[in-house]
């Protein structure tokens, strides 16, 4: 049965995507599971560019505008993993219908061990469907007060959703004075 993560967090810049990045090649070369990425962070999209996709005419954004089928999006990447990035382009943000990520999602579902969604951070429509898309998710935070904070409500939204949490991610840890 594929599982499918969403890794979330209440603030941006803590490292979600580089985790999601990390979690979907790990899961590929070290168990062999057949991976996709999702990059769900559509308005700030940036795991195409981590892994080197910089010219993707075909993204997530065409397939949640009903445009075409989702898997005419995803890319093969030389990781091993299946991604699926979200569009750079401003003009790519119009007439996006959120509401039909799950449905995308199930259409491709049986074909991974895992599909992994890196979501927008925050509390915004782009990262709510994300977990609503997902059944399990992991929270990525930095020793920081406020992001710390912010973690509790991830949890919440979690607990609301009936979304199971794997566990945090403590990420940035630098061994300083002002870290919890």
């Amino acid at each position: 049965m594929t599982r499918v993560v969403g890794v979330i967090s209440g603030k941006g810049g803590v490292g979600k995507t580089v985790v999601a990045i990390n979690t979907a090649a790990a899961l590929h070369k070290y168990y062999n599971m057949k991976v996709l990425l999702i990059d769900c962070n559509i308005t700030t999209s940036h795991v195409g560019l981590y892994l080197g996709l910089y010219s993707t005419p075909i993204t997530l954004n065409d397939a949640l505008r009903g445009n075409i089928g989702i898997e005419k999006t995803i890319y093969e990447h030389s990781s091993g993993i299946s991604v699926i990035p979200a569009s750079l382009k401003l003009e790519d943000l119009k007439s996006i219908d959120w509401q039909v990520m799950k449905e995308k999602t199930a259409e491709i579902i049986d074909k991974y061990d895992y599909i992994i969604l890196d979501s927008s951070p925050g509390f915004n429509r782009e990262s709510l469907i994300t977990l609503g898309a997902s059944s399990e998710a992991i929270m990525v935070t930095n020793p920081i007060v406020h992001t710390v904070a912010d973690l509790i409500k991830c949890k919440q939204i979690c607990d609301e959703l009936r979304v199971r949490q794997l566990g945090i991610v403590l990420n940035m840890v630098r061994g300083k004075k002002y870290e919890l």
